[in-house]
């Protein structure tokens, strides 16, 4: 793929991330609190990516590596309350709780051993593709009438950005991975456009959809 093309995609990919908000935060009322919460996390996300382009033309590295090294702890952290909290099985629920503890340890481990990044990378990608996998399989299981609930699209969002992401990091200390990280912007951009129709399909029946007994306008 030509310079151009990687370029545009790199740009579209930070840019995508403004599709799923807009539409979210012309939708979501003021009472649906986890929406909200699942808004904040993609403004915070959409917020780093912008720091990276600003930093990639006036460079602050010192700075940039805590951003982005707090954003991964903000990351492991919303994706396995996110993930405990739609799960009906307790047994997903327990295993969300030690998969975040694991994540926040290694965490820990790679500010004082940077070659332990990676694993903590592939790590995430692996863990939350396997869980969100589980919370698709019930909520397709406990689906209700024709539609699709919101929460289904936000979790499909998710497995389906750490299952496809988790091939590009496993490779991308290798000059194989750099040449190819492009696929890891254009899954970023396929994973937004996936929230934004989840919030434009649900835009009439997000208030009433219905997670293990809860709505998601529930605090």
């Amino acid at each position: 793929m030509n310079n151009e093309a990687v370029y545009f995609i790199n740009v579209f990919s930070t840019l995508s991330a403004a599709i799923p908000l807009g539409i979210g935060l012309l939708i979501v009322k003021k009472g649906a609190s986890s929406l909200r919460y699942f808004l904040a996390f993609l403004a915070v996300g959409f917020l780093v990516d912008l720091l990276g382009w600003y930093n990639a033309h006036y460079p602050n590295n010192g700075f940039y590596s805590i951003v982005r090294t707090l954003y991964w702890l903000i990351d492991l952290t919303f994706y396995a309350f996110f993930l405990r909290w739609v799960a009906n099985s307790r047994v997903v629920r327990v295993i969300c709780q030690w998969v975040f503890l694991g994540l926040v340890l290694l965490w820990v481990a790679q500010l004082f051993e940077y070659s332990l990044l990676n694993t903590f990378k592939l790590s995430l990608g692996v863990a939350y593709s396997f869980i969100a996998g589980f919370v698709l399989l019930e909520l397709i299981e406990n689906k209700r009438g024709d539609g699709l609930p919101l929460v289904f699209w936000l979790v499909f969002g998710i497995f389906f950005y750490h299952f496809c992401t988790f091939f590009v990091m496993g490779m991308i200390t290798t000059s194989t991975g750099n040449k190819i990280w492009w696929l890891h912007n254009a899954v970023n951009i396929t994973t937004n456009i996936i929230y934004a129709l989840g919030f434009w399909v649900c835009r009439d029946e997000f208030a009433a959809a219905k997670v293990g007994g809860q709505t998601l306008s529930n605090t």
